[in-house]
């Protein structure tokens, strides 16, 4: 018998897509489907295993997941969709993965979407965000570094302009010009 609880979070997450057909698109939206699909499968077929691709699947839409929070607003709805796709995923991880890597990340993005992060995972989570960061600086592209090195010269060209001139001081070239 299937718990009514994970029914009602199936039907939300269904509905969430019905409803929602652009919000989560691309890869995202064809991780979750694909999830929740097999998910569904899990639950009329009773089956007590997964294979490593979806394992791996799971794994990824987590890693988006996370992404998304960092780079996008965070409506009311997208919360409410994270809040029953990690409890699904918690349950799917608790009735046939048993992975506690898993587990942990579940309930680390369910705090992270509720806003109920410690101090310390703020500080681990912002350490992943610099870290990425500085990964992405690292490869700019080189049109990039030349459009910088443009519009640095750019910028010292202005300056110059709008410094005022030095004016070289007159030499005297003897003792009686500088006296008269």
């Amino acid at each position: 018998m299937v718990d009514p609880k994970i029914e009602k979070v199936l039907e939300a997450l269904n509905d969430f897509f019905k409803s929602n057909q652009n919000v989560i698109i691309g890869e995202g939206g064809v991780l979750f489907r694909k999830i929740i699909g097999f998910s569904r499968h899990c639950i009329d077929t009773e089956i007590k295993t997964a294979d490593e691709s979806f394992i791996v699947d799971i794994a990824r839409s987590l890693d988006i997941l996370e992404q998304v929070y960092l780079s996008e607003p965070i409506s009311n709805r997208i919360s409410e969709f994270v809040n029953d796709y990690v409890l699904l995923i918690f349950n799917i991880n608790k009735n046939i993965i048993n992975d506690n890597v898993l587990s942990n990340r579940c309930a680390f993005i369910a705090r992270v979407y509720q806003d109920l992060l410690t101090a310390k995972e703020v500080f681990v989570f912002l350490r992943r965000i610099v870290n990425q960061y500085k990964f992405m600086m690292d490869y700019a592209l080189p049109s990039v570094e030349i459009s910088k090195h443009y519009l640095n010269s750019f910028s010292r060209k202005k300056e110059e302009a709008e410094a005022p001139e030095c004016k070289k001081p007159e030499v005297k070239s003897s003792y009686a010009e500088f006296k008269g």
